[in-house]
C-alpha cells in the first residue's frame, strides 16, 4: 500500500492538482465549459488516490456548479453531497456549511422548497457557530430566495435586509451586488418598479467592476424583466439580448434558454408573433440538449399559447397536448393545469364546446386539489365565457360570479402578503435608514463642523421620511386601485349578459341589482381613497372650535343609520348631554365614522351596536361597542398602525384598507386625546374608547 502511494505521489505533482482546482474554480464566474473542462481533468489526474480530499472535494465542487446550470440536478446533488463527505472527514467545517447552501440551490431550482430551506437553515446555523459573517450573510439571502419563492415577501425581505447589512459591514461588494438584486425583487413585486430598477442597476456597476459575467447576466436578465413590467420593451429586449450574449460566452446553457423565454415573452407581449416564436422555439431546442423535461414542457405550452393567438387552433391544439403529455409524466400539476386551460380554449374557438367543459372541468378538479387560485379563476373566466356561447345563461351568470369570487380571494391574499412586507419595509429601511445617517454624520464631523454634519442629516432625513409617505401613499393607491378592479369587471360582466337577455325582465332586474350593487361598492372604495389620503400624521392641522362632542356623534350615528339596518343590526345609545371640547368638527366626525362603520363592517347580522358619551371628571369618554369578532392578541398589537390586516374579516363582503384605525390614532392624540381597544378575545366582540379633554 505504502509502495502504491509513492508510486501515485511522484506520477503526479501536487501543486499541479492544486493550480487545476483552483483554476477550475476561478473558471465558475467566467467560463462554464472550461470550469467543467479543468474540474475533469484535475478529478482524472487524482484518480482514486486518497492523498487530495481537498482538491478532489474544490473540483466536485466545481462540477456540481456547471450540472446545476446545464440543468443535470441530480448529478449536482451527488457532486456536492460527495463533496461533503470529503469535507467532514477533514473536519472543515466552513465548507459543509457551504455544500449546504449549494446542495439547497439546486433543491430550490427543483422547486423543492422544504429540502432547501433545511439545507439553507443547517448552513446557516454552521455559520454562526463559526461566527463567520460572510457565511451567514450568503446564507440569509439564500433563505430569503426560499421565502420570496413561496410568497413570504416579509421573511424574505428580513433577510436580504440582514444580509447587506453584513456585507456591507465587510465591504464585499459581491454580496452588496447579490443582496441589491435579491432586493430589487422584493421592490418589484411590491409594484416599485423605479426602486427595483435602481437596485437593479447598481448590483450591474458593482458585478462590472468586480468582471463577474454570470452575476452581470443575472442582473440584465431582472432588469429586463422590470422594463418589462414597465411596458418598455426595446429596453427590456436590449437587456434580456445582453444577458444572453453574456451566458453564451460562460457557456450557461440553462441561463440561454431562460433568456430565450424571456424574450419570447416580451415579443409575444407587443404581438410579435414570429419572433416570439422563434425565440420559444429556441428555448425547446436547448431544453431538448440538456433533456430538461419541465423546460420542455412549458416551452412546448409557450409555442401553443403563440400558434393559438396566431388563430393557428390546429397547431395550438398540437403543442397544448405535448405539453400536456410531458407534464403528466413529470407530475407537475400546474403545468397539467395550464394545458388543459389552454385546450379549453382552443376547442371553443373551434366549436367543439364538449371537449373544451371537458378539459377545463380537469383543470378545475386539479386547481381545487392542489390550491391553484390564479389558474382557478382563469377556468371559471374561460367557462362563463364557454357557457354564453352555448346559450347556458344560467351556468354563464354562475361562473362568472365564481370567477370574481375566486379572483376576489387570490387579491385579498396577495393584499395581505404586500400589506404586511410593505410593514415590514418601511420599519427594516428605517432602521437601516438610522445606521446610514449615523454614517454619514460621522463622516460629515470630519470633513466639516458637527453642526453642518447635523443641519445636513436632519434636512436628508426629511427628506427621505417625504420620499417614505410618497412611497407608502402609492401603495395604497395601488391597492385600492385594484380593489376597484372586480366590481367594475362585474359591472361590465353583467351589463354584457342583460344585453343577451334583454327580453327576459327578471333577469335583467336582477342583474341590475348586482350591477347596483357593485357601483355602490365602487363608490364606497373611491370615497374611501379620496378621505384617507387627506391624512398626514405629520401635518394635520386643525381648525378647532368650541363644539358639543354629543351633537357630533349623532350626526355620525345618522349618517351610519342605513348600513345599520341593511345588516339587521340593533343600536344602542347612552349619550349625555352639554360635553363640550375644543375640536375639528370635521377631523373628529372622521373618526367617529371609522370607528362606527368598523363596528358596524366587523358584526354579523342581528347583533348590538352601543354608544356611550359620558363625561368623567375633566375628560369625555366615548365608547363604541361591538358583539362581533373580537381581538386576539397579535390583533391587539398591530392596532392603529398603518397597513395592517386584523383576524377579523368585514361580514358582509365590506372593503378594507388597514389605515382607518391609523387615522382614528392621528386625528385623536392631535386633539390632545387618547383612543384605545379593549376585548377579552375571540368572539367576543371589542370596545373601542376615544378620550378628548373637556373645554
Amino acid at each position: 500500500m505504502a509502495q502504491s502511494s509513492e508510486k501515485i505521489t511522484s506520477l503526479h505533482d501536487p501543486s499541479q492538482i492544486r493550480v487545476l482546482a483552483l483554476l477550475a474554480k476561478d473558471f465558475r464566474a467566467t467560463n462554464l465549459a472550461k470550469a467543467k473542462e479543468t474540474a475533469e481533468i484535475c478529478l482524472t489526474l487524482i484518480g482514486e488516490s486518497p492523498l487530495y480530499p481537498n482538491e478532489k472535494a474544490l473540483a466536485l465542487t466545481t462540477l456540481g456548479i456547471c450540472n446545476r446550470f446545464d440543468g443535470n440536478s441530480q448529478k449536482a446533488i451527488e457532486q456536492f453531497s460527495e463533496a461533503q463527505s470529503l469535507y467532514t472527514s477533514l473536519n472543515d467545517s466552513f465548507n459543509i456549511a457551504d455544500c449546504y447552501l449549494k446542495l439547497g440551490g439546486v433543491y430550490r431550482y427543483l422547486t423543492d422548497y422544504q429540502s432547501a430551506l433545511d439545507c439553507y437553515e443547517k448552513g446557516l446555523s454552521m455559520f454562526r457557530d463559526l461566527n463567520n459573517a460572510n457565511g451567514i450573510a450568503m446564507a440569509l439571502n439564500n433563505l430569503g430566495n426560499v421565502f420570496y419563492a413561496t410568497s413570504d415577501f416579509a421573511r424574505a425581505l428580513q433577510c436580504y435586509q440582514e444580509s447587506l447589512s453584513l456585507y456591507l459591514s465587510l465591504g464585499d461588494d459581491s454580496g452588496i451586488a447579490s443582496a441589491f438584486a435579491n432586493l430589487a425583487l422584493i421592490y418589484e413585486r411590491l409594484g416599485d418598479y423605479v426602486n427595483a430598477l435602481q437596485l437593479n442597476q447598481e448590483s450591474l456597476t458593482l458585478r462590472e467592476n468586480a468582471g463577474d459575467k454570470k452575476g452581470m447576466s443575472v442582473s440584465l436578465n431582472n432588469i429586463g424583466m422590470v422594463y418589462e413590467k414597465l411596458s418598455d420593451f426595446p429596453n427590456a429586449i436590449s437587456a434580456h439580448e445582453q444577458s444572453l450574449n453574456l451566458k453564451r460566452e460562460i457557456g450557461d446553457v440553462y441561463g440561454i434558454a431562460q433568456s430565450f423565454n424571456n424574450l419570447g415573452n416580451v415579443y409575444e407581449k407587443i404581438g410579435d408573433y414570429t419572433r416570439a416564436l422563434d425565440a420559444y422555439e429556441q428555448s425547446f431546442i436547448i431544453q431538448n440538449t440538456i433533456n430538461d423535461k419541465q423546460g420542455i414542457a412549458y416551452s412546448l405550452n409557450n409555442i401553443g399559447h403563440i400558434h393559438e393567438a396566431l388563430c393557428q387552433f390546429e397547431n395550438a391544439l398540437q403543442f397544448y397536448h405535448k405539453s400536456l403529455s410531458l407534464f403528466q409524466s413529470i407530475g407537475d400539476k400546474y403545468g397539467i393545469a395550464n394545458s388543459f386551460i389552454g385546450l379549453g380554449k382552443v376547442f371553443i374557438h373551434l366549436k367543439a364546446f364538449s371537449e373544451a367543459e371537458r378539459h377545463l372541468n380537469d383543470a378545475l378538479v386539479l386547481c381545487e386539489e392542489v390550491g391553484l387560485k390564479e389558474e382557478r379563476y382563469a377556468v371559471y373566466e374561460t367557462l362563463a365565457l364557454l357557457y354564453s356561447k352555448t346559450g347556458d345563461f344560467k351556468k354563464a351568470f354562475e361562473s362568472h360570479q365564481k370567477f370574481h369570487s375566486a379572483k376576489e380571494e387570490v387579491f385579498n391574499q396577495e393584499k395581505e402578503q404586500r400589506l404586511a412586507t410593505l410593514q415590514v419595509r418601511f420599519e427594516t429601511e428605517q432602521a437601516r435608514k438610522d445606521s446610514e445617517l449615523q454614517k454619514k454624520e460621522a463622516e460629515l464631523f470630519r470633513l466639516k463642523t458637527v453642526e453642518l454634519a447635523n443641519a445636513l442629516n436632519e434636512a436628508h432625513l426629511q427628506k427621505e421620511r417625504a420620499e417614505e409617505a410618497n412611497k407608502l401613499k402609492t401603495e395604497f393607491l395601488g391597492i385600492a386601485a385594484h380593489d376597484l378592479k372586480n366590481p367594475l369587471q362585474s359591472i361590465m360582466g353583467f351589463a354584457d349578459l342583460i344585453a343577451e337577455k334583454i327580453d327576459d325582465k327578471e333577469t335583467v332586474r336582477s342583474y341590475s341589482q348586482i350591477i347596483k350593487r357593485s357601483s355602490e361598492r365602487m363608490f364606497n372604495i373611491v370615497s374611501s381613497l379620496l378621505k384617507n389620503l387627506r391624512y398626514d400624521a405629520t401635518q394635520l392641522s386643525l381648525n378647532a372650535e368650541r363644539a358639543d362632542v354629543g351633537e357630533v356623534l349623532q350626526l355620525v350615528l345618522e349618517h351610519n343609520l342605513s348600513q345599520i339596518q341593511r345588516k339587521s343590526l340593533t343600536l344602542s345609545t347612552q349619550i349625555e348631554t352639554n360635553c363640550i371640547a375644543h375640536i375639528d368638527r370635521a377631523y373628529m366626525s372622521e373618526a367617529f365614522d371609522n370607528l362606527i362603520s368598523n363596528a358596524i363592517k366587523y358584526s354579523p347580522t342581528n347583533k348590538q351596536i352601543t354608544v356611550s358619551l359620558q363625561r368623567i371628571s375633566d375628560l369625555l369618554r366615548v365608547a363604541i361597542q361591538d358583539d362581533g369578532q373580537g381581538l386576539n392578541e397579535e390583533d391587539k398589537a398591530k392596532l392603529f398602525t398603518q397597513f395592517q390586516s386584523l383576524s377579523a374579516k368585514p361580514t358582509g363582503g365590506e372593503s378594507s384598507t388597514g389605515l382607518g384605525l391609523y387615522i382614528v390614532k392621528q386625528i385623536v392624540e392631535k386633539h390632545s386625546g387618547r383612543v384605545w381597544a379593549e376585548s377579552d378575545g375571540k368572539n367576543q366582540g371589542a370596545t373601542f374608547f376615544v378620550e378628548l379633554p373637556c373645554a
